[in-house]
């Protein structure tokens, strides 16, 4: 088991690195429930002062049937 002392760093790094994260959402133009899987792109623009960036997206959906 881990030290005690340790949790308040380890909190304070949790903290900053859910400060880093972004959830988008989007509403699709194409609003026809027909059950099809629809392909998803998500692109990034590369912006100085910047580091690495890293991107989790699913590629697609299924539109509801009904």
């Amino acid at each position: 088991m881990g030290n005690l002392a340790e949790l308040p760093d380890v909190a304070e790094k949790i903290a900053l690195a859910l400060r880093k994260q972004y959830m988008l959402g989007y509403t699709p133009k194409n609003t026809a429930r027909d059950g099809k899987y629809r392909r998803v792109q998500v692109r990034l623009t590369k912006t100085s002062g910047l580091g690495a960036l890293r991107v989790i997206f699913r590629t697609g959906y299924y539109a509801p049937a009904e």
